[in-house]
């Protein structure tokens, strides 16, 4: 039986997994924002903490939103905290890494344990942050 990556080009997986980084950031900071707060963090729609405006998906790309949008709301022009940003910048510099260090298949359960890092770092600020009453975190 052929696997999943035994189908994909010599050098592609690793070109994947740098390419979906940024993406697997953006959930992470999704996840890691709402599970503090009891909020449902897989099917609700991504919203402005300041106007409550659902995201469009051009407002969701990451990395480039943020910086095509100027780190504000698109609708009501408040700032946007850059800590998501940095999140996905962190979740692509592991998946980077984890190219450099162990090119090929193996990269994919590098990159997979320092998302994990990632996420539990995200998952630490945003329960602090939850936990301080004069918090803009979000």
């Amino acid at each position: 039986m052929i696997s999943a990556f035994e189908a994909v080009p010599a050098g592609r997986p690793d070109a994947i997994l740098i390419a979906l980084a940024p993406v697997f950031g953006s959930f992470t900071s999704c996840a890691a924002w709402r599970i503090p707060r009891g909020l449902n963090w897989v099917s609700d729609r991504s919203r402005c903490e300041t106007c409550s405006v659902a995201l469009a998906i051009r407002d969701l790309v990451p990395i480039v939103s943020f910086i095509v949008l100027r780190g504000r709301c698109r609708h009501c022009g408040e700032r946007i905290t850059p800590a998501w940003t940095i999140v996905e910048l962190a979740c692509l510099g592991v998946a980077i890494g984890a190219v450099a260090l162990l090119p090929g298949h193996r990269s994919w359960a590098a990159a997979a344990l320092g998302w994990l890092l990632v996420f539990l770092a995200a998952l630490a600020w945003t329960k602090r942050a939850a936990s301080t009453p004069t918090s803009t975190a979000g």
